[in-house]
């Protein structure tokens, strides 16, 4: 997790194999708050949430179209 601009982001490296999907070697979604308490019970859901798109990316079934609106 990290502060930017007083927001917090939850963020991880992006996986060698997903690599092509994303234009960083980091991937980061805001968790839309500044308060640190309310950033910390958001991190398992917004966990969650980056695990199940890096699998629906490896199972290959989206579209393009469909995989830029995801990302």
């Amino acid at each position: 997790m990290r502060k930017i601009r007083g927001y917090y982001y939850y963020r991880l490296c992006t996986p060698k194999d997903l690599c092509g999907y994303f234009s960083k070697a980091e991937y980061q979604v805001s968790l839309r708050t500044k308060d640190r308490t309310h950033a910390m019970a958001h991190i398992r859901s917004t966990k969650s949430e980056v695990e199940k798109l890096f699998f629906t990316l490896r199972l290959n079934v989206l579209t393009p179209d469909q995989v830029r609106q995801t990302i």
